[in-house]
């Protein structure tokens, strides 16, 4: 009896050397299929909610526009994405909408993190290549042969062909060359907002003759001669001495920062606390 007593008790004892310790997290095979179907929505190659991609790893180990790291390795408690996830404020909450992850996912988010968030290189989130593998920016450059087309004559380099040749396909025909005077004023108006000066029209008509003849100011409202056509020979370089001249100037800074001011949404007051870093622009 003693012995069956022992051998139930020796049976009732843990194998040698088991232990209760989880198997370890494997990023490609456990973290990136939640990634891609909780968070790349939001946070992937198409949207960047609060400067954050879950698809890179530099992103994910970076900063937010919180100021706060989404993830930092061996800190489950100090990782955004953590709080984020196990958060019931309703905006604070990821996912924003819809069901409260599983219990089981939350626990394999930490404990990942916990173990140091190990994300090898050769890891990848597998939306990030299905979804843009096949965009022209991923890939190879090449040197691609500008197309044949019918009129070769609008074509004033190997860009315009390409141009050309869609036009071409489309059945459309290319709108005559801008009066110069009207050019100017496009030009002018894109980069500086303001309309040229009287000085600066002259400059260019000046220049598209080529010998700086002085073009009187009271001709303006007459028709230029032929030789002011922007299809001759001295056209190209007089719009880029055009050109350089306009980007020089003080008024194509201030008009072109004020727009890039406001897409970052600059303001000089507090803004009620929403001016928040829009890394994306």
């Amino acid at each position: 009896m003693r012995h069956l007593i022992a051998i139930l008790y020796l049976a009732s004892l843990p194998a040698w050397g088991s232990t209760d310790t989880p198997a370890k997290i494997d990023f490609q095979r456990d973290i990136a299929p939640l990634f891609e179907q909780h968070c790349l929505k939001c946070h992937g190659p198409d949207e960047q909610n609060g400067g954050i991609r879950y698809d890179q790893k530099a992103r994910v180990l970076g900063i937010g526009d919180s100021g706060k790291h989404p993830i930092v390795p061996g800190q489950p408690d100090q990782s955004q994405l953590l709080r984020r996830i196990t958060s019931t404020h309703k905006d604070e909450q990821m996912p924003p909408k819809g069901d409260r992850l599983d219990n089981a996912v939350v626990e394999t988010f930490r404990t990942w993190i916990a173990s140091g968030a190990e994300w090898p290189e050769s890891g990848s989130v597998v939306a990030e290549a299905t979804a843009t593998s096949d965009h022209w920016s991923f890939q190879p450059i090449t040197q691609p042969e500008p197309p044949a087309v019918k009129d070769p004559t609008w074509a004033i380099n190997p860009i315009d062909r390409f141009i050309q040749s869609a036009r071409e396909e489309a059945g459309l025909t290319p709108a005559p060359d801008a009066e110069p005077r009207a050019f100017i004023r496009r030009l002018s108006y894109d980069l500086t907002g303001l309309p040229p000066t009287p000085e600066e029209v002259s400059t260019f008509l000046s220049d598209l003759v080529g010998d700086h003849q002085t073009v009187r100011q009271s001709d303006k409202e007459h028709t230029p001669p032929a030789q002011l056509s922007l299809s001759s020979p001295l056209a190209e370089q007089a719009i880029r001495h055009l050109t350089d001249r306009l980007l020089n100037k003080q008024a194509y800074g201030e008009r072109w920062g004020r727009h890039w001011l406001d897409w970052v949404r600059y303001a000089d007051t507090a803004g009620d606390n929403s001016d928040y870093p829009i890394p994306q622009a």
